[in-house]
């Protein structure tokens, strides 16, 4: 186990499956019967690299065959720094201290080779975001169900001692290969319930979660103490905006309760297609964005942001937004609410009032702590088709570019 890990600011922002909309399914598989040769470049022995399907800014993401076994793999992979940080290297010891729970990719290699430290992970399918982008609308049932996965899998983490930090749709990703899921019927798209129906003969698809780049420990690993809230405000904000909770967006140290409250975003996300009341935000630069952005969730009254929904799905993210930074939170009790959610109002006891006020805004405005990033959040919610990747091989860089808000 690595020593402590608490708050680094300016860490990497990245999913480790590369941009989903921009993936390669396994089933597009025009590299699958490649046989050995000269050409054919192959990594610490074993696995032989198919192309590249994904990219972040820590690298890129590439698929593999293993030459023994012939099954599919996705190693990342990122340049080797002078200084020796490794974002991969904190991976991998994350991948080690959640393993064996549920939603949990499993990590078969991690080492160097050819100038790169790389990693080897499961290959999964699509992403929660992708499936958004790829319907017409997300039925409450199906998005609850999803959610409650999500609830389940950030539980087990955080009984690990760890927070994820940026908790998105793009972070959460099915475990079946699917053959791409937009399909362009006269441009309508359809229903989730038909893409499960069509794709997945199921209507309960797994998730796993991924991209654990910027977990930290909110417990030390090694006595198991929960760190203190240090009140020290930080102005390099950690996390995409659109999911953000109202604490971050204030610039204090995150917790367990933040993760939750980012499942709420993303619960609404899915059932309001894509159309928070933050969505259609306007800013120059990344800190104006943050700032815009905090500005409207604080100011949107819950019942504004939830109108046309069971009362379950207030209480859902009033509950997250109420605990306090030590909480440790009811997992059962946010599970419960998305059941309700699920089950109409009949089958709902509502409880208590649950009390919660947004904190102060305010008038920090300096600019200089702030990394700046290239993005427009704001199409994230409008229809598009993904866009299909050019396969490069394992010798093509290419130079990457940011697609959210996100700092690191």
């Amino acid at each position: 186990m690595t020593s402590p890990r608490r708050i680094h600011p300016n860490r990497y922002k990245g999913n480790p499956h590369g941009d989903r909309s921009r993936r390669h399914s396994s089933f597009d598989n025009n590299h699958a019967g490649l046989s050995l040769g000269s050409r054919d470049v192959i990594v610490a022995g074993q696995w032989v690299v198919l192309g590249r399907i994904g990219e972040g800014s820590f690298g890129e993401i590439f698929e593999v065959r293993d030459i023994n076994t012939h099954r599919h793999y996705a190693i990342k992979r990122e340049r080797r720094k002078e200084n020796g940080g490794s974002q991969l290297k904190h991976e991998n010891v994350m991948y080690d201290v959640l393993a064996g729970g549920d939603g949990i990719p499993q990590c078969h290699w991690y080492g160097h080779f050819d100038g790169f430290t790389c990693i080897v992970m499961d290959l999964l399918g699509p992403s929660l975001g992708q499936l958004a982008q790829s319907v017409s609308c997300m039925e409450l049932d199906i998005a609850t169900d999803l959610v409650s996965q999500m609830v389940s899998i950030v539980e087990h983490i955080h009984s690990r001692g760890v927070i994820l930090r940026d908790v998105k749709p793009e972070n959460f990703v099915f475990g079946a290969h699917l053959p791409p899921l937009y399909n362009d019927n006269d441009g309508v798209k359809p229903t989730c319930k038909q893409v499960f129906q069509d794709y997945w003969c199921t209507n309960d698809p797994k998730l796993y979660a991924i991209d654990f780049g910027l977990t930290c420990y909110w417990r030390d690993p090694h006595t198991g103490v929960a760190y203190s809230d240090t009140k020290k405000h930080i102005r390099d904000k950690t996390g995409t905006a659109r999911y953000a909770s109202i604490q971050v967006h204030r610039g204090n140290l995150p917790s367990r309760r933040d993760d939750l409250e980012s499942i709420g975003y993303i619960l609404l996300d899915l059932v309001l297609g894509g159309r928070l009341p933050w969505a259609g935000v306007h800013a120059k630069n990344s800190k104006a964005g943050w700032d815009k952005v905090w500005r409207v969730k604080v100011d949107t009254p819950l019942s504004e942001l939830c109108a046309g929904l069971p009362q379950a799905v207030v209480d859902f993210i009033a509950y997250t937004r109420s605990l306090r930074f030590m909480d440790q939170p009811d997992y059962d009790r946010l599970r419960g609410f998305l059941h309700a959610a699920a089950a109409g109002p009949d089958h709902y006891n509502q409880p208590d009032q649950i009390v919660t006020s947004p904190p102060p805004l305010s008038n920090e405005t300096d600019d200089d702590h702030y990394e700046l990033f290239a993005m427009d959040d704001m199409k994230h919610h409008l229809p598009t088709v993904p866009e299909t990747p050019k396969k490069v091989g394992w010798n093509t860089h290419k130079r990457l570019d940011m697609t959210d808000w996100t700092n690191d």
